[in-house]
């Protein structure tokens, strides 16, 4: 038994390297990104945005739109799904965006995106359907 373990060591130890190298290629890639927003177009800030594969550009996206000026109210109905999603990691997400960039929403609910209540999921999905759009 004890051979076979250390026969698997040099694997293992091979998988955590090219996990640790995987890793921080993938910070790495994201961090330039996000560095390059400003280089976008508008367009391309708001395909962003809509694509939800993008979470970790996703608020970067927004702050460059409204930095210039640009409207970006249509990523509202977006955010308030994420705000109101099953997973914790777009409801962090979603509701950081949101309270960042729609302050006059967000200061009407106590809301906690870790362990969110019925009542505010509630508000927030009626918000949604009653479909505000106005910053």
């Amino acid at each position: 038994m004890n051979e076979f373990i250390e026969t698997l060591k040099p694997i293992l130890g091979f998988l955590g390297l090219a996990l640790v190298i995987f890793t921080l290629f993938a910070v790495w890639r994201t961090a330039r990104s996000i560095k390059k927003m400003d280089r976008r177009s508008t367009d391309e800030l708001k395909a962003i945005i809509i694509d939800r594969t993008k979470q970790f550009t996703f608020a970067a996206a927004v702050k460059e739109l409204r930095k210039r000026n640009e409207d970006y109210s249509e990523v509202l109905p977006h955010l308030l799904d994420m705000s109101v999603s099953k997973t914790k990691m777009d409801r962090l997400i979603g509701w950081g965006v949101l309270e960042t960039n729609f302050p006059e929403i967000t200061k009407e609910i106590e809301y906690d995106p870790i362990k969110p209540s019925k009542e505010s999921l509630q508000f927030l999905k009626s918000l949604k359907e009653s479909g505000v759009t106005n910053r």
